[in-house]
C-alpha cells in the first residue's frame, strides 16, 4: 500500500507500511510571471523551478537521507511546491538540506529523545525550525509512520534564539570597502561599443543595482514601457524607471512606483533602447507575451495560430529529421536545423519585401514611451501638421452635413 503526496490520513499507526512517492510526474507551481516553467518534472533526480529568472532546485542525491526519509521528503516537497510560492518552497529545501547535515539523517524512525537533542541546532535559524516544523506537522497530518503528534506539540512549543532586530538590516551585516566601490564605479563608468550590446546591457544591470538595488524579480519583469523620460522646455531631461513591487508581479498588472534615476543611467538605457528596438524592431516583444498587448479581436486567432504551428512542428518534425538521420547519422540532425533555420530566414525576407512597415504620418525615431506630461511636452510641428491632416475621432463619428459637436463644448 502506498500514498500519494496530496492525501489526508488518520492518525499515524504502527502497522503502517513505509512511505513510497507516488506524486504525479509533473507539478504545476506558482510562478510570477508568465516566461517562466510553470512545472516541475518530479521524475528526475533534480528539481528545478524558477522565480525571477533565477533557478532553485533540489538534489536528491546528494541529500544523503535515508532511503525512507527521501520518498518523505518527497512526497512533502511536492506538496510545497504546488501550495506555496517558489521561494517559500526553497525555505524548505534549506531546512531539509540542514536536516542531512545532522544525525537524523542518518536513521529513521527518530526517537523523542534525540528528536528533541537535535532540535537545539534547528533553534538556531528561524527559517530551519519554521521549516522542520512544517515538514512534521505535514507528515504527521498524512498518518506516516514514524511521526507523532504529541511530538509534534513539543516541537511546536520550541522557540527559536533571540535575535537583534537590527541584525537583519543588509547594511550593518556587510557592505563595499572603499577600494571596492572604487573598482565598482570605475566599472560602471567605463564607456563600450555600442556595437556590444551585450556588454552594455550588463553594464546598465550593474548600474541599475547600484543606484536602485532591486529584486531579481523585479530585474526580471522589467518591460520597455517601464522606461520613460521627460524633456523640459530648456531641453533638460528627467528619466524615471517605473519598478514593479517585487510582491505584486503576480499580479496581472502589478503594480509599479516611480523610481528616479540619474541622467547618466537614463542615457544609457535611452541608448540601449533604441539600438535593440533597431536591431529587432520597434514593437520586439517575446512570443509567449505577445497575446498580452493583443486587441480583443484578435486574441484567439492569434492564440490559434500559435497553438496551429506549435503542433505542426511537432508532428512534422520527426518526419522530416528521422531520414536525415538515417543518411547521415548524428550529423544530419545538425544539418536538418542548418536547413529549417535558413527557411525560415528566407520566408521572413520575403514577407518583409511583401509587406513593408507602414508609413507613419510623421518623422518616428524609435524611444522609450513617454508619460501624458511628457508627450504634452514634446509636441512638434511635425505633429501638429499630422494631426491637421487626419480628422478626429469626433469629426469621423459625425453625421455628414452636420458639425461636430465636442464635449467641452458649453
Amino acid at each position: 500500500m502506498t500514498k500519494s503526496a496530496d492525501q489526508e490520513h488518520p492518525s499515524p499507526s504502527s502497522s503502517l507500511p513505509a512511505y513510497v512517492f507516488e506524486g504525479p510526474a509533473q507539478i504545476a507551481i506558482q510562478t510570477r510571471t508568465d516566461d517562466q516553467p510553470r512545472y516541475v518534472d518530479t521524475r528526475l533526480p533534480v528539481w528545478t523551478w524558477y522565480d525571477g529568472g533565477v533557478a532553485l532546485k533540489i538534489d536528491w542525491v546528494s541529500l544523503d537521507l535515508t532511503p525512507e526519509l527521501n520518498e518523505i521528503a518527497k512526497g512533502f516537497m511536492a506538496y510545497a511546491l504546488e501550495k506555496y510560492a517558489p521561494q517559500t518552497a526553497f525555505m524548505f529545501v534549506r531546512s531539509l538540506v540542514y536536516l542531512s547535515n545532522t544525525a537524523l539523517a542518518r536513521y529513521f524512525p527518530w526517537d523523542s529523545k534525540n528528536l528533541l537533542t537535535e532540535l537545539s541546532g534547528f533553534k538556531k535559524s528561524r527559517q530551519h525550525l519554521i521549516g522542520f516544523r512544517r515538514f512534521y506537522r505535514w507528515a504527521v497530518d498524512r498518518g506516516i509512520k514514524g511521526f507523532d503528534s504529541n511530538i509534534y506539540l513539543k516541537i511546536k512549543n520550541v522557540k527559536s534564539d533571540r535575535v537583534d532586530p537590527y541584525a537583519r538590516i543588509f547594511l550593518s551585516q556587510s557592505s563595499l570597502e572603499l577600494d571596492e566601490e572604487i573598482r565598482l564605479l570605475k566599472r560602471i563608468g567605463r564607456e563600450l561599443s555600442s556595437d556590444s550590446w551585450e556588454e552594455v546591457q550588463f553594464n546598465i544591470v550593474l548600474h541599475l543595482a547600484f543606484e536602485l538595488a532591486p529584486r531579481s524579480i523585479q530585474f526580471h519583469s522589467l518591460d520597455i514601457a517601464d522606461f520613460e523620460f521627460i524633456e523640459s522646455t530648456d531641453h533638460e531631461k528627467y528619466y524615471t524607471l517605473w519598478l514593479p513591487m517585487a510582491k505584486k508581479v503576480s499580479q496581472r498588472r502589478p503594480e509599479r512606483r516611480p523610481r528616479k534615476i540619474t541622467t547618466r543611467l537614463g542615457e544609457k538605457i535611452s541608448r540601449h533602447v533604441a539600438e535593440i528596438q533597431r536591431r529587432f524592431g520597434s514593437d520586439c516583444e517575446p512570443v509567449s507575451s505577445a497575446a498580452d498587448r493583443a486587441p480583443a479581436d484578435a486574441l484567439v486567432p492569434m492564440i490559434q495560430g500559435l497553438l496551429l504551428i506549435n503542433s505542426l512542428g511537432s508532428a512534422m518534425a520527426p518526419l522530416a529529421i528521422s531520414p536525415m538521420m538515417t543518411a547521415y547519422g548524428e550529423v544530419g540532425l545538425f544539418w536538418a536545423f542548418a536547413v529549417i533555420n535558413l527557411a525560415m530566414v528566407g520566408f521572413f525576407l520575403w514577407r518583409r519585401g511583401k509587406r513593408p512597415a507602414p508609413e507613419h504620418p510623421a518623422p518616428f525615431a524609435p524611444t522609450a514611451t513617454f508619460s501624458p506630461t511628457g508627450a504634452e511636452l514634446r509636441v512638434t510641428e511635425d505633429l501638429m501638421h499630422a494631426a491637421q491632416e487626419h480628422p478626429t475621432l469626433e469629426a469621423m463619428d459625425s453625421t455628414p452635413g452636420q458639425p461636430a459637436v465636442r464635449a467641452d463644448a458649453q
